[in-house]
């Protein structure tokens, strides 16, 4: 209704009036000092409170974000309505870049895959420059074998390894395949002798299924052609009954058809896994009642005019089948020949990418954390800020790291479908990792969102300033005064980052060598362990231990850092999981073994020396007694 902003903001202003003493409860907790002069039972249950604190400090924060967005969502849409723009109807039109994006990728991270497989340093991009140097996300896939182009020679030259690596490319590669598999079909149909009985016998139809059928990845193509296999002989099954059921009467086979098609349809929309398999027999079943019927209405004389045999439906529905069957076998064959690319190595090399492209965007969070931390966002509004630079590159990179992670699940499930050659697929493991991605991912983009557009959570924001500056943030200017000179508390908090072990990105260097081990299959160093993400509070105690005071809870910027240092411990803690879970896959590089056996033996004699020498302490000690 037309009151409904003022009533949200009315609902806000209460809600924080009810939360008004909470602060004052809490002051005389230390969020981050060190319990001293206590039982270690109490210094424990102590830590304990802490951290159920930090977890409802971090969720009160991410709902004063909620309700701020919530706010500006209904703003917005007030906007919209006091500008003219929904009284009238209009068409709307996707972006630009989404068009480009059905058209040529389709997917995000599309383009990065091409960029990746031939990178070309130093070329000019359609994308926007930055300033000061290339842009991080158009060079961060290297080319060590050339230098930066200088001359026009050599950019031509850029071109053609473009071009020669389109044709060298793995989907060249595919297309090779199906090209030849359904040439082995298709070739009777060059020949004098087996052209006419190619065209009369429909051979055609093998041909489609080869070329329809065949999938990269043998696991998937294997359980495709396997769906459309029993796709088609179901369909044949139900189009005998549907064609006998009713004494071949074309009024009832007329509606059993709209039934047939009901019941198929039904698989169709509830298992979008069975939708290939869906449409092969679902032509089938009604090519088969189609052609007879038509047969039926125009007679055999014409409908042998084209060329084509005509067969009863007892005949035409079987070499429908073994066409069907024909064409998957032999696109199966070229799968497998002369090497598969089997569903386990492509998740492997997937969840390299997809680590390599985590370890990017936790460099892109970092760097964001570390531009609000020195208040260096710029104007918000403007799109070539460091903030709003920093957040559509963050976008970019989330959402090709979402489609590498479905990517990952959907071949898990097409392992099961390979013939078992060898050892068994670790599946656990890669889900297991695959799941620990996923969280890190989720809590790395809550710790840049936390701190996005802190300052709009300060009081004066607020509609009922005058009110909520009393109850909302009832004394954190006071305290950041008395407490810090009257300097705000996120300059502190700027000092504490300046030290060398918060610019080490030590993480985002553990993240690389991961993804370099998964996608290459090389062990990982021993002992390699991942360090804390953000040692600010510890910098921060050091400082001043009145920085980490409760007190401060309601200015925005400790809120905020109090939920990045809970996300971040629970990185840390998913970052060891991580760690242990690709150790598995591809081991831990350990010289130890060699001296091992040596160790054990020296300790053995050790043992048995001080056996001894206790014996004959013991013996001595009987002897005078």
């Amino acid at each position: 209704h037309e009151d409904f902003t003022a009533d949200f903001e009315k609902k806000l202003y209460d809600f924080y009036s009810q939360r008004k003493n909470l602060p004052r409860h809490w002051a005389s907790l230390n969020a981050f000092a060190p319990v001293e002069n206590e039982e270690q039972s109490r210094s424990a249950e102590i830590r304990e409170i802490r951290k159920e604190f930090f977890v409802l400090l971090f969720i009160g924060h991410l709902q004063d974000i909620l309700l701020q967005a919530v706010l500006d969502l209904v703003k917005f849409a007030d906007s919209k309505v006091a500008d003219g723009t929904m009284r009238r109807k209009r068409v709307i039109f996707p972006k630009s870049e989404y068009i480009k994006q059905w058209i040529f990728g389709g997917w995000p991270g599309e383009d990065e895959k091409v960029e990746s497989e031939i990178p070309v340093v130093g070329e000019q991009t359609d994308h926007e420059p930055t300033v000061h140097g290339k842009d991080p996300l158009e060079t961060r896939f290297a080319d060590p074998e050339h230098l930066p182009p200088v001359n026009r020679w050599q950019r031509f030259g850029n071109w053609l390894r473009r071009l020669s690596h389109l044709l060298s490319s793995k989907e060249s590669a595919f297309g090779l395949r199906v090209s030849v598999a359904a040439f082995c079909v298709a070739i009777l149909a060059y020949l004098q002798q087996t052209q006419h009985f190619f065209y009369s016998n429909r051979i055609n139809w093998a041909v489609i299924v080869i070329v329809i059928g065949m999938s990269p990845i043998s696991g998937k193509s294997l359980f495709g052609l396997m769906g459309r296999i029993v796709g088609t002989v179901l369909s044949t099954i139900l189009a005998f009954v549907v064609w006998y059921i009713v004494a071949e009467r074309t009024a009832g086979i007329l509606v059993f058809l709209y039934i047939g098609n009901f019941l198929q349809y039904y698989f169709y929309v509830k298992f979008p896994r069975l939708i290939p398999a869906c449409i092969i027999a679902l032509i089938t079943f009604n090519l088969t009642i189609g052609y007879e019927l038509q047969v039926r209405k125009l007679g055999n004389a014409v409908s042998a005019s084209t060329g084509l045999t005509v067969f009863p439906i007892y005949l035409f529905a079987p070499y429908r089948l073994v066409a069907v069957m024909a064409g998957c076998a032999i696109s199966f064959i070229w799968v497998m020949f002369p090497s598969p690319t089997t569903a386990g190595s492509h998740v492997r090399k997937t969840l390299g990418r997809g680590l390599f492209v985590l370890a990017t965007f936790y460099n892109c969070m970092h760097t964001s954390i570390e531009v609000w931390i020195n208040q260096e966002q710029g104007d918000l509004s403007d799109p070539q800020s460091p903030a709003r630079l920093l957040e559509k590159a963050r976008n970019k990179l989330f959402s090709e790291e979402m489609f590498l992670l479905a990517e990952i699940r959907s071949h898990i499930e097409f392992v099961k479908y390979e013939p078992p050659i060898g050892g068994r697929f670790p599946k656990e493991t890669y889900e297991n990792i695959s799941s620990e991605i996923q969280t890190i991912l989720t809590s790395m983009a809550l710790m840049a969102h936390v701190t996005r557009n802190v300052e709009r959570m300060m009081p004066e924001e607020f509609p009922y300033r005058g009110s909520v500056s009393s109850t909302r943030r009832w004394s954190a200017s006071t305290w950041s005064d008395s407490s810090s000179g009257g300097e705000k508390w996120i300059k502190h908090l700027a000092r504490a980052a300046s030290s060398q072990d918060f610019h080490s990105h030590v993480i985002t260097s553990l993240l690389y060598h991961l993804s370099a081990a998964v996608s290459n299959g090389l062990s990982l160093p021993p002992y390699l362990t991942p360090p804390h993400a953000f040692p600010l509070a510890r910098n921060l105690r050091r400082m001043n231990e009145n920085l980490l005071d409760i007190r401060n809870i309601e200015d925005p910027s400790f809120s905020a850092f109090v939920a990045v240092e809970v996300l971040s411990s629970m990185v840390n803690s998913n970052l060891k999981t991580l760690v242990s879970n690709v150790k598995l896959l591809v081991g831990e590089l350990d010289f130890d073994v060699y001296v091992r056996r040596h160790r054990h033996r020296l300790r053995e004699k050790r043992e048995e020396r001080e056996e001894q020498r206790t014996g004959e302490e013991e013996d001595r000690h009987n002897k005078v007694g």
